[in-house]
Parts: C-alpha cells; sequence; structure tokens
C-alpha cells in the first residue's frame, strides 16, 4: 500500500498497493532510486512516540494481524506533514493470522483510503481526493493525469520490475464435471454450516444466515471459477474472499476431494 499524508489534513491520502508477491519479492531498481538517502529497518517496535522527521517511505513485508495495527505502522511516515509512501508487501500464507478486516483490506478491489476511514468510523471532509492518483492504488488506475502522473514516474510502485515469467501461475485441466463436483461439495459445506447456526443460540431472523456463517455464495462461485489455479490453502485466502483461516481449510478439504494433484494440510502447519 502507498499512503500519502497532506499538510492540509491529519488524515492520511492514501495511494494504497496490495502488492501480491507470488514466490519472491520484486525488487527495486536500484539505479534509479535517488529518493532516500538512508533507511532504517525494524520490528514493529518501532510504533507509538516515535517521531522521527523526514521518513517519507515505509515498506511492510508482511501485514500485521489487524488493521489499527497496520495504520500504527504505516503512520511512521509523513510526520513532518511532507507527502510520504507505504507499501505492504505480501503472500499468501502471511495472511493466515490475518483477521476479517486486513484481509478483506489486502484483497479490496475499492478505494483503500476509504476503507481506512470507514473502519474508524471517520466522516472527515477530507475523505474526498481530487487527483486520483494521490488516494489509492485502486483509484490511481483510474487517474487522468497522463504521462506526468506521479504513479507513473515518482513512487515507489513505478519503481518495481515486473514480475519474472516463472512467477506466473500454475494451471491444472478442469473439466465441466469437475466444477460440478466441486460445487456440490461447496454447497454440502456451506449448508452444514447453516444448520449449525440454525441450531445454536447465534442465529438471528433479522439477518442473512450466510452474514453469520461468513461462507457465502461468492465464495462458492469463486472457487469453482479459479478451480484451475488453487492448489494450496494460501492461493485460497489470496484468491478466493474468504474472512477466515478455517473457511480457506473447509474449501481446500473440498478441492482435495475433487483433484488428486493435491495434498491434505493441516491448520496447524
Amino acid at each position: 500500500m502507498v499512503l500519502k499524508r497532506s499538510v492540509q489534513t491529519e488524515w492520511w491520502q492514501c495511494i494504497t498497493v496490495a502488492l501480491h508477491l507470488p514466490s519472491r519479492i520484486t525488487y527495486y531498481n536500484h539505479s534509479r532510486i535517488q529518493l532516500v538517502r538512508c533507511g532504517v529497518i525494524a520490528t514493529n517496535a518501532l510504533g507509538m512516540g516515535v517521531d522521527i522527521k523526514g521518513l517519507h517511505h515505509v515498506i511492510n513485508y508482511g501485514p500485521p494481524p489487524d488493521l489499527e495495527s497496520y495504520v500504527q505502522e504505516m503512520g511512521r511516515a509523513g510526520r513532518d506533514g511532507a507527502y510520504s509512501e507505504a507499501a505492504l508487501l505480501f503472500h499468501g500464507r502471511q495472511l493466515r493470522k490475518c483477521k476479517p478486516e486486513m484481509l478483506e483490506y489486502t484483497k479490496s478491489k475499492s478505494c483503500r483510503r476509504r476503507q481506512i476511514l470507514d473502519f474508524f468510523k471517520v466522516t472527515s471532509q477530507e475523505r474526498r481526493i481530487e487527483k486520483k492518483h494521490l488516494c489509492c492504488d485502486v483509484c490511481a488506475q483510474d487517474c487522468a493525469c497522463g504521462q506526468d502522473c506521479p504513479q507513473n514516474v515518482g513512487t515507489m510502485v513505478s519503481k518495481m520490475t515486473l514480475p519474472a515469467a516463472d512467477d506466473a501461475p500454475r494451471g491444472r485441466s478442469v473439466s465441466e464435471s469437475d466444477r460440478r463436483a466441486l460445487k456440490g461439495l461447496l454447497e454440502e459445506c456451506q449448508e452444514s454450516m447453516r444448520q449449525a447456526v440454525l441450531q445454536s443460540s447465534q442465529h438471528c431472523f433479522y439477518s442473512n444466515i450466510d452474514q453469520i456463517t461468513g461462507f457465502t455464495d461468492r465464495i462458492i462461485e469463486d472457487t469453482t471459477s479459479k478451480c484451475d489455479f488453487l492448489f494450496s490453502v494460501d492461493d485460497i485466502i489470496e484468491q478466493i474472499p474468504v474472512l477466515s483461516v478455517q473457511h480457506a481449510f473447509k474449501v481446500y478439504d473440498c478441492l482435495c476431494e475433487v483433484f488428486t494433484d493435491l495434498q491434505q494440510e493441516s491448520l496447524e502447519q
């Protein structure tokens, strides 16, 4: 994620970039970087109470478990009021211990800055950013600045090298009968969760039961359509809108029943 903070507002203007790293970190082209003179490598101990002037770039390798912690960590940038950037690098296994709001944030297809503000219930007038490249990576895709747009020439993301050819996702051949079988197993799993809720005290007649279980039709649809590229629990966490690791393992168990090229994984692994 890339975050920018303005002198005029106390809230960050985020250029949020969720960078999926399939097998290895995508490195900076060092010959093109002339913005940073020195760096600090630290754990999350570099947090509250630390006010480093002139720190305008923060890179997180792996997300913290919750969104509040992430805001605290990326908030080390821009303490002097200057525009700053924060990048979040991650792969699937690092998402296993994330809470639902952090999982949703890393997978978001809508404005990440708005997601942060909504999470903290901020109603500031500064919510709207005129220049989309100053908002988040999702909004920056619609930026109309042209070739001179800072997202093309001046940000950390613009200096990232392209993924190597061997990072291309692998796939399997899937027949329609395989997809139907997988969909049936997933629907059985969904129904068992529904029945468990109906027989418990958690059921609320004013709520969609799938909102309670968290195992939605979207999970079934996406898993069925993307099963060509799902080979591990980490793949599921990255590509399917599951908001709990337990659900990812249930989906993986269904995949294992259909495809013989998979091996069972346990939650303790």
